[in-house]
């Protein structure tokens, strides 16, 4: 998962592909900065939780303290 590109399920079932741009250790967690491949997507980049790596298991962080802080840590 580390570099290329991953697929996620939404909750509506939909498929989407990413482009993995970067993981980021913080504070005792993953996180995985992702860029939708969709043309259909309006989002940039997102920011997940990783909760379980292996499992590929993701959480959207909504909370913007928290992406500020990966995307400043990212920009490091």
């Amino acid at each position: 998962m580390k570099n290329g590109y991953i697929s996620l399920v939404d909750e509506n079932d939909k498929e989407i592909k990413f482009q993995i741009i970067d993981m980021v250790e913080m504070e005792n967690d993953t996180y995985a900065i992702l860029m939708p491949l969709d043309d259909n997507e309006e989002e940039g980049i997102l920011v997940f939780k990783v909760l379980n790596i292996e499992n590929q298991i993701l959480e959207l962080v909504t909370d913007e303290s928290i992406i500020m802080r990966v995307i400043d840590d990212f920009n490091e």
